[in-house]
């Protein structure tokens, strides 16, 4: 059943960790080569955060992936599937792990949770950003409830919203 309020707690959990088919996974803090990982990764560190507040969710899945321990990262391997493409062909494709753990979000409650655990990691090492963070975010609970309540009004609790990130698969064979 969906939450009719956001408290502080969903959008900034105390622990960086989330469940995930019934599975609690942890996030570490990021040290200085994830720093730099992100910038040759995605320009900057704030792209990063950008990414968060835009939703952009193969952006996320890759530093959430990034920021999982080795024993997280054995349930999202790298691996072939089958699949009809959005042109009916059908294809052979290699999902890497972060697209393996998109796969596994099924619904917005999901990826509200590890959106959550993300956020919490990243400022865990920066305590004036948790402290600029967490006055933005009481300021903005008023307007994300009122968010909320409109969009949850006359929908039912079993909608998914899974993440995608849109991009077409090549045939390979």
């Amino acid at each position: 059943m969906l939450k009719k309020t956001l408290e502080l707690e969903d959008i900034l959990p105390p622990k960086p960790e989330f469940t995930l088919n019934e599975k609690t996974y942890a996030l570490r803090a990021p040290n200085q080569l994830d720093r730099v990982w992100f910038s040759q990764s995605f320009g900057s560190e704030k792209a990063v955060w950008e990414a968060i507040k835009n939703q952009d969710w193969l952006t996320i899945a890759r530093v959430v992936y990034r920021l999982f321990g080795q024993e997280a990262r054995t349930d999202f391997k790298a691996q072939k599937a089958r699949v009809v493409n959005d042109e009916g062909q059908e294809a052979e494709v290699m999902l890497t792990g972060p697209e393996a753990l998109l796969a596994s979000i099924s619904g917005s409650q999901d990826g509200a949770r590890i959106m959550a655990a993300l956020n919490r990691a990243m400022i865990n090492s920066e305590p004036q950003l948790e402290a600029d963070f967490i006055a933005e975010v009481k300021k903005s609970l008023p307007e994300l409830n009122h968010l909320l309540a409109q969009s949850t009004m006359g929908k039912s609790s079993t909608q998914s919203n899974t993440p995608t990130d849109g991009r077409k698969r090549k045939s390979q064979g």
